[in-house]
């Protein structure tokens, strides 16, 4: 029952801890910023703990930790340079690059059901690129842009949640300690690197800051199912509720506050909310 419940928490958390980031800030470099010093933060508090530890393996930790740290970059990138209610279901093709990573390096035979999969994603992305309006039409290269963010992401966190899996037979603290100790450690040097770019990166709105952290709350409850499942896949399927989740909650909280999102066309609703379908399927197709 843990297994499922994790997942399905933290496809509710994620939306809003990306709505939060947009809402603290529109700068790339900022954002970036907030994800480094959260990967800092939760690797100060996890370093005391390694002390009282049983002694585990430092390498597939590390493996993890740098394919986490840079697929947190895109991730960010993504979030900052698109809508949260697109991106969101486009990261639901982590499943489907689980799936296909696992048949490629296990060496299995095809799956036939993994074409359907393929083809409900491509169905996904062009829903989510139809343009119903001039307006739209002007921005979609931009919004094109966060998409391929997205899906590089999806693929370097696919590959992360793969070898937690494969950690999953070890005792899952000392690993996740550790997992985390390294993302703090690869991320200090990007720290040094884009203070040569900003010259203030010592303030950071408050909405900004409380999404990075809540980034990184559901990335440790994600972890924890995977681990508690030993399942990437499954644990995956469920996460991927966060696409229609996403979308659900831009569009309600635009008409309730009346943004941006309340006055567009409602055919751009149903793409959208048709495209976390059919990633959500897609996924299901991966796992089955």
């Amino acid at each position: 029952m843990t297994a499922l419940l994790l997942p399905l928490i933290a496809s509710i958390i994620q939306p809003l801890g990306f709505l939060l980031i947009k809402k603290g800030t529109d700068k790339p470099l900022q954002a970036l910023y907030a994800a480094l010093i959260t990967n800092i933060f939760f690797g100060l508090f996890s370093f005391p703990f390694l002390v009282i530890t049983p002694k585990s393996g430092w390498f597939l930790p590390s493996l993890a930790a740098l394919l986490s740290d840079l697929g947190q970059l895109l991730l960010f990138l993504s979030v900052i340079g698109s809508d949260v209610s697109v991106i969101t279901p486009v990261m639901g093709t982590k499943v489907l690059f689980i799936a296909l990573l696992d048949w490629f390096f296990a060496s299995h035979k095809f799956d036939p059901k993994l074409a359907l999969s393929i083809f409900f994603s491509i169905l996904g992305f062009f829903l989510l690129n139809k343009p119903t309006s001039k307006k739209i039409l002007l921005n979609s290269v931009e919004n094109n842009k966060g998409l391929f963010f997205a899906v590089g992401c999806s693929l370097l966190f696919a590959c992360s949640d793969l070898i937690i899996q494969k950690a999953s037979h070890e005792p899952f603290l000392p690993f996740l300690l550790r997992l985390y100790v390294l993302c703090a450690v690869f991320s200090l040097p990007f720290l040094s690197f884009f203070s040569l770019f900003w010259k203030q990166p010592s303030f950071f709105p408050i909405p900004l800051i409380s999404g990075s952290l809540i980034q990184g709350f559901q990335g440790l409850i994600v972890a924890l199912g995977i681990l508690f499942s030993a399942n990437a896949a499954q644990t995956n399927i469920l996460y991927n509720l966060r696409g229609i989740w996403s979308v659900l909650i831009v569009w309600t909280l635009g008409f309730l506050f009346k943004t941006e999102d309340s006055v567009q066309q409602k055919g751009v609703f149903f793409n959208r909310v048709v495209a976390a379908l059919s990633f959500l399927i897609s996924a299901v197709f991966a796992l089955l």
